[in-house]
């Protein structure tokens, strides 16, 4: 990764993401569920891969079927870096001079607010939290990169997105709210279109609940919450 930014005279600053932000609580508890959930999915399929070995009159194509599921729960698992990653990664750049930095809180918003002061020029990420991150701490300038890695990788300009969808950056944040992220539950069968639909049509979330069918709306629809996250400084 390194010597391809330095291909291309691109200079990182590698950020790392420090406490969780209190709104973020639901989302982190539902990835630790699934990742116990994985590791418990491996151990079943490794004993009954197992069991299948040493009991003998198995077809091949249970015994496929059984290796393809362990080798499916373990690639999840061995997909999910722990601490000592971090950690190993952090002394690495450090080793190597490149600039590396611990956010306060999310990395997604502290790589917004190097945007917003112009340390930053764009963030290469695969979460698009940093969309709505923009829109308020940068008053929806900077640019976002996901892909690297694959053949093509695409680049979203905000200030661009938000002329071609005809939306203010506040109207953007609500967008990404309904359309869904890590920081409060969403709106029941709204996906992005709809979402971006009613704010063209409604202008704001609070009026959107008005006259939307009120079981579509969460009874814990923190979306102020997940509004203040997007738009307030780092502390």
């Amino acid at each position: 990764q390194l010597d391809t930014f330095r291909t291309y005279n691109w200079y990182p600053i590698y950020v790392f993401d420090g406490t969780p932000s209190g709104t973020k609580s639901a989302t982190l508890e539902k990835r630790r569920s699934q990742k116990k959930k994985d590791h418990e999915n491996l151990e079943t399929a490794q004993q009954e891969f197992q069991q299948l070995q040493k009991n003998g009159g198995a077809s091949i194509g249970e015994l496929s079927h059984a290796s393809n599921r362990v080798e499916r729960y373990s690639k999840r698992v061995r997909g999910i870096p722990t601490g000592a990653h971090y950690g190993a990664l952090w002394k690495y750049l450090q080793s190597q001079n490149i600039p590396c930095e611990k956010a306060p809180h999310d990395a997604e918003k502290h790589c917004a607010h190097l945007v917003s002061t112009g340390t930053a020029d764009a963030v290469l990420t695969e979460d698009f939290d940093v969309i709505p991150y923009l829109c308020g701490l940068a008053q929806g300038r900077g640019m976002m990169l996901t892909g690297y890695g694959a053949q093509l990788m695409t680049m979203y300009d905000v200030p661009v997105i938000l002329e071609d969808l005809g939306l203010s950056h506040a109207q953007m944040i609500d967008l990404c709210i309904l359309s869904g992220c890590d920081h409060c539950s969403k709106l029941y069968g709204i996906a992005c279109f709809k979402a971006y639909k009613l704010v063209q049509d409604n202008t704001c979330i609070e009026n959107i609940i008005e006259i939307v069918d009120p079981s579509k709306v969460p009874e814990n629809f923190a979306y102020e919450e997940a509004r203040a996250e997007f738009t307030s400084v780092e502390q």
